[in-house]
């Protein structure tokens, strides 16, 4: 079990509802843990943002305040990490690079099925034609790949190059 769990529980209705939503309310249950309490809220934030986007374009400004804001011990609790953190960064990173480097080699074959596609079907398509679970096609239709230069990918590669020698995946 992770040290730290989150949940978020999301509910909208009447006019709060998207456009295209099959129901008139909208429930949206969401869990994450780690082991870190900042990784925690960060995945759930992430997902919730991830789910809503699938309905609607988001865009928000917040501001935060939280009971042991400008209490000393406060200061304390927002240094404490676990002894992986740097790891576990480290490792998704790399995961990542590593992914976002997969979707760039396939890129004209993405390309392809976003092109001839609708903004109803792009995700089907993608899942079908080229087997991208329902996250990675979220990741990819987030990606500018008209932006991507050669440096920008050599970049990448040499970042992920770098950090898998200083920071090795552990087997288990």
């Amino acid at each position: 079990m992770r040290l730290n769990q989150v949940s978020l529980n999301i509910t909208r209705f009447g006019r709060e509802v998207p456009k295209g939503y099959p129901e008139n309310i909208m429930h949206v249950k969401i869990y994450a843990d780690s082991n870190d309490l900042y990784a925690a809220l960060s995945k759930a934030c992430a997902k919730a943002v991830n789910v809503m986007e699938e309905w609607e374009r988001v865009g928000a400004r917040c501001d935060i305040t939280t009971n042991a804001d400008g209490n000393v011990l406060s200061d304390a609790v927002c240094r404490r990490y676990n002894e992986n953190y740097e790891l576990e960064y480290y490792e998704n990173r790399i995961d990542m690079n590593k992914k976002l480097l997969g979707y760039i080699e396939n890129s004209t074959a993405i390309l392809d099925v976003i092109k001839s596609s609708t903004k109803e079907n792009v995700r089907n398509n993608l899942h079908e034609k080229l087997g991208y679970s329902p996250e990675e096609t979220n990741n990819i239709l987030r990606i500018n790949f008209g932006m991507m230069t050669a440096e920008d990918i050599e970049a990448i590669k040499k970042e992920t190059a770098e950090m898998e020698v200083k920071f090795p995946k552990k087997e288990n």
